[in-house]
């Protein structure tokens, strides 16, 4: 992950940054990757259990400069974002269990 935050906070669409104390899961995801659906999926669902998050996904292939930007180099990539800042990344699949757990941890 590109650890100079302050460069990917200005340059970051302002679609990803967060509003007060609201945490984005943002979610990199191809057409070509089965697991990229299933990890958006359970993004979704996520947000639907708990407030003050949001889910925002968009395609690496589509999207290349922000691929490039946040150094995505596998799918599917999901950043954690608080206060305007990555927080984590994870990439690949994982359970659903596992997943909800790792992203309850970043709630306030």
């Amino acid at each position: 992950m590109n650890t100079n935050q302050p460069q990917i906070r200005n340059a970051m669409p302002s679609r990803l940054l967060t509003k007060g104390d609201e945490t984005v899961i943002v979610v990199g995801v191809a057409s070509w990757s089965g697991s990229s659906d299933i990890v958006l999926g359970f993004a979704q669902d996520f947000v639907k259990e708990h407030d003050n998050c949001r889910v925002e996904f968009f395609d690496v292939d589509q999207e290349s400069d922000l691929n490039t930007l946040l150094d995505i180099s596998s799918v599917p990539a999901v950043l954690i974002i608080k206060d305007k800042t990555v927080v984590d990344m994870f990439t690949g699949l994982m359970s659903k269990k596992r997943f909800t757990k790792t992203l309850e941890q970043y709630l306030s």
